[in-house]
């Protein structure tokens, strides 16, 4: 920066006196017929190119070089901002899936269980998938393959995780995680069985795909870490659960907004990877029932709009904010879709008005 105001320096020091010089001898030319003339336009001329004198002479110093480095550091680029941390604190609900077309594919990805294999039945329970995408750096050399399938099974049987299966079905306590199919450490699938050798779906399924340098990968974006969970929506004896109220879904997508937090807490600090907050972090909801989401979700009496056909899948999507919803406020906006969108109620909106405690 000093560097570059010497050049100033030398310009207008250069111009002061210049302009000096200049006017002493206009001036003698303008007195010379005169038998008397003021001296005080000398003192004036003569301190102008005094002053440029000087001002150019500073502008031709040249520094020291232990000054010339330290200006050669200040005058280069600014160090790249560090990325900014993940943000969960707040929500912007959205039903248009081009906005996040990574948690789009989700919604078309398969498990491995050969329970899935089989042709599905018309008593087949309803089912809730989320997708968790979080912005994170390749894996490095670290975790091995097998310590990263632990970790990710002790992730699934923690909170909030656990909490949001148990508000959503019916997991006897015989019932544990392990992993099922794999590909390195890129791509872990986990289910919650009461055996390796269950041949039923599982009440749950899990999908964790990370990024390594040098695998990219077909239908995934290669900044994001990705979760997937597909719970089975079944009751004790493993058929369809009855459908819930509004507050206990309220409750559940509170709960699941708690998941992208968690994840990420899992990703750096049991996988040790840098995580950040471009892209944001997204959350994708698909409800999917045979009959209508009424299978899942119990509106109680209130009616449905004439004519209105029986939707079988709703798709919505959370995006993390800073001037989006609090979470409660979220959940109630993405009922509010569901109710217009999945199950085309009316009169509903009193029903939803107080369930995110304000």
């Amino acid at each position: 920066m000093l560097v570059s105001m010497k050049r100033p320096l030398d310009l207008a020091g250069k111009s002061l006196a210049g302009t000096g010089l200049t006017g002493i001898v206009g001036y003698v030319i303008a007195t010379a017929p005169l038998l008397a003339w003021p001296v005080w336009p000398y003192w004036l001329f003569g301190g102008m190119v005094a002053a440029g004198g000087a001002t150019y002479f500073i502008g031709q110093r040249r520094p020291t070089p232990q000054a010339a480095e330290a200006i050669e550091v200040t005058e280069k680029e600014p160090a790249e901002a560090l990325p900014a941390p993940i943000f969960t604190g707040r929500w912007r609900p959205t039903l248009n899936g081009h906005e996040v077309p990574g948690l789009m594919m989700i919604t078309h990805k398969g498990f491995s269980h050969h329970g899935y294999m089989r042709p599905s039945s018309e008593d087949r329970p309803p089912s809730v998938r989320f997708g968790v995408l979080v912005a994170c750096d390749p894996l490095g050399p670290t975790p091995t393959t097998s310590a990263l399938r632990e970790r990710f099974l002790s992730f699934l049987g923690s909170q909030p995780v656990a909490g949001l299966i148990d508000a959503l079905t019916y997991a006897d306590d015989d019932l544990s995680w392990m992993s099922y199919a794999s590909n390195g450490r890129i791509h872990n699938e986990a289910v919650l069985v009461s055996g390796a050798d269950q041949q039923e779906v599982p009440v749950v399924s899990a999908t964790l795909n990370l990024n390594e340098d040098g695998l990219a990968r077909y239908g995934h974006d290669s900044r994001t870490a990705e979760l997937v969970l597909h719970i089975e929506v079944r009751d004790k004896d493993g058929g369809a659960a009855p459908p819930a109220g509004f507050r206990a879904w309220h409750e559940a997508l509170v709960l699941a907004l708690e998941v992208p937090r968690a994840f990420g807490h899992f990703l750096s600090q049991d996988l040790g990877l840098a995580t950040h907050g471009e892209p944001p972090v997204q959350l994708s909801l698909e409800l999917r029932a045979r009959r209508g989401i009424a299978e899942l979700i119990d509106a109680g009496d209130l009616p449905t709009v004439a004519g209105s056909s029986r939707s079988s899948s709703f798709h919505g999507y959370m995006i993390a904010e800073h001037d989006g919803r609090e979470s409660g406020d979220a959940a109630v906006e993405m009922l509010t879709s569901i109710c217009d969108h999945a199950l085309y109620l009316h009169g509903y909106e009193d029903h939803l008005t107080n369930l995110s405690g304000k």
